[in-house]
């Protein structure tokens, strides 16, 4: 198999939070939460409805302002441009341009993070998701579970 050519070396935690909470027109979304998850440790979110884990991932992905707290992914501030190249956030309804094929969706992220060897990446990315054969169809045309894969390669 092929090495992962997006993968880089990072040390400290992968994800920290430090009473990291958002409410919204005062009723708790998620409560402080202090958090570490280590590089390389798998985590699952469990809890009912309602109990902060889509909140949680949005914060995490800078998508959320917290209302107090602070976390960070590989060291770097949610939002930031390190965090965001550090990790990603697949919505359940993944968004794409109606007139990008799969392919142009990956060269266009790949440009506006400036990747060196987009190519490569891209030809990793639609292998390793079993992309290669629809690579040059709209997202919009594909199954739900398609969709997801492709949000996932970007």
């Amino acid at each position: 198999m092929t090495p992962d050519p997006t993968t880089s070396a990072s040390t400290g935690p992968a994800i920290e939070t430090v009473g990291l909470a958002r409410s919204y027109a005062g009723v708790d979304a998620l409560r402080a939460l202090d958090l570490t998850v280590a590089t390389g440790e798998r985590v699952s979110l469990v809890g009912h409805n309602g109990s902060g884990k889509t909140t949680l991932l949005r914060l995490l992905a800078g998508l959320l302002e917290p209302s107090s707290g602070s976390a960070a992914i590989s060291g770097s501030p949610v939002g930031s441009i390190a965090a965001r190249a550090a990790a990603s956030y697949v919505s359940d309804t993944p968004v794409f341009y109606d007139d990008l094929s799969v392919r142009e969706h990956l060269d266009y992220v790949a440009r506006l993070h400036g990747t060196d060897d987009a190519d490569v990446h891209a030809d990793w990315l639609l292998d390793r998701l079993g992309l290669v054969g629809r690579s040059d169809d709209l997202p919009a045309t594909f199954s739900r579970g398609l969709q997801q894969r492709a949000a996932i390669a970007l």
